[in-house]
């Protein structure tokens, strides 16, 4: 068993929290017991995660997304907002909360996600400060057509849905963010990148992508981010061997994306 404190500084030093956006609430969302002795990564805390997590003898859960955003004014079973909340502390889970610092880190999801789709050399993308950034960029090793890369983005992120503006030019320079990064077409565009690939982006995005030239490519939240599971789990498994923390990695195994698309 680890301390809370050992625990955080592990996550941070692949996500650390001085890289979140002043609007985030990375870090400790919940704390119900000092020690962590097994953990359990999942993308969000929800009654399903927590529930196998419980199942597997975990004490702490690592998530992407945090479980408060705003303040809440009550604590209720019965709010879909804050029951998974009463339900984590009713089992005696503490949370930590790993988004924007993971978002920003130079390790973090989006480096996975360039991985996953097999990009040249990726850099970091937008820098928000020295050695981190939002994104990466990087050069697919055969250009293709928006088309075909388009079934390539599918096809590696397991998309049942995809949406994209085309685009009349071979893509060979592109931009990967995960989440909902669809406004960076701009700069993904002055940089010199023929697509971006977002999580989320909005109907005037596609617009003005189109109008800029730029392939804006809307894969999903949840496939564009799904990487932290890997990410986290394999980091912390390697800290904690190097320095032979006894601690338990589990990564939730019915993690699925909360809508069906066909």
């Amino acid at each position: 068993m680890i301390t809370n404190f050992q625990f955080a500084q592990a996550v941070e030093n692949i996500a650390p929290l001085k890289y979140q956006y002043e609007w985030d609430n990375s870090g400790y969302n919940i704390v119900t017991h000092e020690g962590t002795d097994k953990i359990f990564v999942c993308l969000d805390v929800t009654l399903e995660a927590i529930e196998e997590a419980v199942s597997l003898g975990c004490d702490t859960i690592l998530s992407h997304h945090p479980v408060f955003f705003h303040a809440a004014k009550a604590l209720k079973f019965d709010d879909p907002v804050t029951a998974p909340a009463v339900s984590a502390v009713k089992n005696n889970l503490n949370v930590y909360c790993a988004h924007t610092s993971c978002d920003c880190s130079p390790i973090g999801l989006n480096l996975e996600l360039a991985k996953r789709l097999n990009l040249d050399s990726p850099k970091i993308f937008a820098e928000e400060g020295e050695g981190y950034g939002i994104g990466f960029i990087g050069e697919l090793l055969s250009p293709m057509t928006s088309e075909n890369f388009a079934k390539t983005v599918k096809e590696a992120l397991k998309v049942e849905r995809l949406r994209y503006v085309p685009i009349n030019r071979e893509v060979k320079r592109v931009v990967v963010c995960g989440g909902a990064c669809g406004d960076m077409y701009k700069d993904a565009a002055l940089s010199g990148a023929d697509a971006i690939i977002s999580g989320e982006a909005k109907h005037n995005e596609f617009i003005e992508a189109k109008t800029a030239g730029i392939m804006l490519i809307d894969a999903g939240h949840y496939e564009t981010e799904i990487g932290f599971l890997k990410t986290m789990s394999e980091g912390l498994q390697n800290i904690f061997e190097s320095l032979k923390y006894n601690v338990c990695v589990e990564v939730y195994k019915n993690s699925a994306p909360p809508y069906k698309a066909i």
